[in-house]
């Protein structure tokens, strides 16, 4: 059997070379060219290597209006839409309450002890007034 043996990981320089452009993109640009020119506009051979597809598709929403070809405007924007207007994510965050010095595992309050952690206010307030669930005591093991 020729070929690289199985688990040796990809070959350097295989696979699609970065920057070349697959169908979508190039049918993009052909249609920017052409509601550029639908439109009268020139567009340069350097100006087109540069653009980014977003780009491409925005030109060709705005050119499209312009013309009064609302189809392609529409697929255009809704093509552009994801990347100009990200959508926001559901975000959920977990956390747990810290009443007293009990609630800290001992990394935490090493950290406290040589002053690298702040204590919050609360467990201060606590501690001035005498509560006794605020600190440990030597019955608890501390």
């Amino acid at each position: 059997m020729a070929g690289r043996a199985r688990g040796l990981g990809r070959v350097p320089g295989s696979g699609r070379q970065k920057g070349t452009p697959n169908k979508k993109t190039q049918a993009q640009a052909l249609a920017l060219v052409q509601a550029s020119a639908a439109d009268g506009v020139k567009i340069s051979d350097a100006v087109l290597a540069r653009l980014d597809p977003v780009s491409v598709m925005l030109h060709c929403m705005r050119a499209a209006l312009k013309v009064g070809n609302t189809s392609v405007a529409l697929q255009s924007a809704q093509a552009a839409a994801p990347y100009v207007h990200a959508k926001l994510a559901n975000v959920s965050i977990e956390t747990r309450l810290q009443t007293s010095l009990l609630d800290f595992n001992d990394q935490q309050l090493h950290l406290i002890s040589t002053g690298q952690m702040a204590v919050p206010q609360s467990i201060l307030d606590a501690l001035a007034d005498g509560d006794a669930s605020a600190s440990r005591t030597d019955d608890e093991g501390g």
